[in-house]
């Protein structure tokens, strides 16, 4: 749940950024922590994502309760996506057997992900065949590459996340596609693999394992965005 009080987290402070295009990381990771450097961030992200950048704090703040995710940080929104892509794989993680390639893949895919993903049980039962199948390509697509094997299970919950977010409205789903640097499919719903449902209950169970790391979340200041 989220924690009582939590503001939602300003789109400025969520947004990956290769989205300000000419400005390198480190320069806008520095900017974010003056006036002046965030509205001239604003101004860079403006034009692309008017309907993000014009609604109001008030405006984000008022969708909190029914939708934590809007007080995470970026960092949070990454590791969110790098777990729940560990879900929807898991079907095709699960099918792997050799010792030496479970081994690998739990080395890539990070123990505590590993850990939640043997542990979920989205469709309540058995996958439909077409998730194994898919998630099943996509590993073979990686193959022995342990950063790619990682990109994928990134790029996967990316696309979760942010179908999951656009399934409510185009806005939240515009929102949430800010956090990642990654080409994402123009209509990320119609490719989730995970129900709807589950990804609400997994959703609320990394924000409690987020606040119990964090001691809650903090509010989010700032000016523009």
């Amino acid at each position: 749940m989220t924690p009582p009080g939590a503001v939602a987290t300003l789109p400025l402070d969520v947004t990956h950024p290769a989205t300000f295009a000419g400005v390198p990381a480190t320069l806008s990771r520095r900017a974010l922590q003056t006036r002046l450097g965030r509205r001239h961030l604003f101004k860079l992200a403006l034009p692309s994502h008017p309907r993000v950048f014009n609604a109001t704090r008030e405006s984000w703040q008022a969708r909190v309760a029914d939708h934590p995710w809007l007080c995470w940080t970026q960092p949070e929104l990454q590791t969110a996506a790098h777990v729940l892509g560990a879900i929807a794989l898991g079907p095709a993680l699960k099918m792997v057997l050799e010792r030496d390639a479970v081994l690998f893949l739990r080395g890539a895919v990070g123990s505590d992900a590993w850990r939640i993903m043997q542990q979920a049980d989205p469709w309540h039962g058995p996958a439909p065949e077409s998730v194994r199948r898919q998630g099943a390509t996509a590993l073979q697509a990686a193959g022995n590459d342990a950063t790619a094997v990682t990109a994928t299970v990134r790029r996967r919950g990316a696309v979760e996340l942010v179908g999951h977010a656009g399934r409510d409205t185009a806005l939240l789903g515009e929102r949430m596609r800010l956090a990642y640097a990654m080409t994402l499919p123009s209509e990320c719903a119609a490719q989730c693999w995970l129900p709807s449902e589950a990804v609400v209950s997994l959703i609320d169970a990394q924000n409690n394992r987020f606040a119990a790391s964090n001691g809650g979340h903090e509010n989010a200041e700032g000016v523009a965005g």
